[in-house]
């Protein structure tokens, strides 16, 4: 079963998004960004890995209709391999088979530098007071990071960011993305204004729309 939605959030959960951000933000100096992509990685090999099954597959079948037969051919050989690799590569066009051939440790490490490199690039770890959390949401590799500049981080912790990646997983199984994400922004945004009020020169210094 396919746990999370290729399209991840409707456009009214855009919205809400968005509108939790901002109430968020509201009550503190802090900034909240949340980012979903289809896929972390190209993981161009895969495709690569599926035409060498394929042409392997291909052989085998000649071989086995042919073999022996004055029908057998490289001609023959060449259109077994090409039908089979073609009808592999078709087959891996769907992200569920793809995801057998990856590691979980390699989906898991292309998520966590996507997310890192969003949060350096997106402006997340450049904010005044250097509170800005990163929320990201990786379809392809089922995978929610949470990424957090070192003035919250530092006094939350580890386990803290766990339990909200934990908690829009739960959301995200029970196809609820959005409620789930609203959720998690409205107790990181807490969190954040217990710890990091708003000032009076505050300003919105990264988007409240999903990127």
């Amino acid at each position: 079963m396919n746990l999370f939605n290729e399209r991840l959030l409707s456009e009214e959960e855009k919205k809400q998004i968005a509108s939790a951000v901002e109430a968020a933000e509201a009550n503190t100096s802090g900034e909240i960004v949340v980012c979903y992509v289809g896929q972390s990685g190209r993981y161009r090999w895969v495709f690569a890995a599926a035409a060498l099954l394929g042409v392997f597959a291909g052989t085998l079948l000649s071989l086995a209709v042919h073999w022996g037969s004055w029908s057998f051919s490289a001609w023959n050989l060449l259109l077994w391999q090409s039908i089979s690799a073609f009808a592999l590569l078709s087959l891996f066009q769907f992200s569920a088979l793809r995801r057998l051939l990856i590691s979980k440790i390699e989906l898991a490490t292309r998520a966590h530098a996507s997310a890192v490199r969003v949060f350096m690039e997106s402006g997340v770890m450049r904010t005044r007071d250097r509170t800005g959390v990163l929320i990201y949401v990786s379809v392809f590799e089922h995978r929610v990071e949470i990424i957090a500049d070192q003035g919250i981080h530092h006094i939350v912790g580890n386990g803290y960011w766990d339990q909200q990646v934990a908690a829009i997983i739960l959301g995200i199984r029970a196809k609820k993305a959005g409620p789930a994400l609203c959720a998690a922004i409205a107790e990181i945004g807490s969190k954040l204004a217990a710890n990091f009020p708003p000032r009076a020169d505050d300003t919105n210094e990264l988007p409240n729309q999903p990127i």
